[in-house]
């Protein structure tokens, strides 16, 4: 059984960051519909003042993956994904905590596509819950692909995002017995943006928070 926490990912990063998921901003796959919208104002009304943990129903069936250039749908176990996505989203420089963080904000996205897959899918990822398409999705490395990308430091620089990763594997962000829309920056001026300015509808947890750090 997961474990879920009912609290808001926040990361701010430096701006060597790779470039982080442009998705939640591209109009192309996770920006909610009106109908989500009406859904989360409804919701939000209705939630109480502290959100509490809440049990989900994640398990650790593996992803499904489709490969741009080879246009096949690979299956990536969960733990496999979450240290490519890492890899792929963040600077294996970055603290312990920041790589954990970014693993737990990489694993709530893919939780969230898969489930809105399954329910609306989309006949150009051919049965598949996302594609590495990075214009589109999240960012994803393969073992091999971080060994070109990490060169001579693959062996430290992987185990220390493996081992960040292994360390909240069994954690992915709720919010209303739902994997949250796990927005994410690469850096940040002082505070974060409300997403009703991004998108034009409230989220109750993407709201403007301090980023001084």
């Amino acid at each position: 059984m997961k474990q879920y926490f009912s609290t808001v990912l926040i990361l701010s990063a430096a701006a060597a960051v790779l470039p982080a998921i442009p998705v939640y901003f591209s109009g192309k796959a996770d920006i909610p519909s009106e109908a989500e919208e009406r859904a989360v104002t409804e919701a939000a009304e209705e939630a109480p003042d502290e959100p509490e943990e809440t049990a989900g129903t994640v398990t650790d069936e593996p992803y499904k993956v489709l490969d741009m250039a080879s246009g096949e749908v690979i299956e990536v176990p969960v733990r496999e994904y979450v240290i490519g996505a890492v890899c792929a989203e963040m600077p294996a420089s970055f603290s312990e905590e920041a790589l954990k963080a970014q693993a737990v904000a990489a694993h709530t996205y893919a939780e969230r596509q898969r489930m809105r897959g399954k329910a609306s899918p989309t006949s150009e990822l051919k049965g598949a819950d996302f594609s590495n398409d990075t214009s589109k999705y999240q960012g994803y490395f393969t073992e091999e692909q971080a060994k070109q990308f990490f060169g001579d430091n693959f062996e430290p620089n992987y185990k220390k995002i493996s081992d960040a990763a292994d360390e909240v594997l069994d954690y992915i962000i709720m919010y209303n017995d739902e994997p949250i829309i796990s927005a994410f920056h690469s850096m940040s001026s002082g505070k974060t943006e409300s997403v009703e300015n991004a998108w034009g509808a409230s989220v109750d947890y993407l709201v403007p928070v301090d980023s001084s750090y």
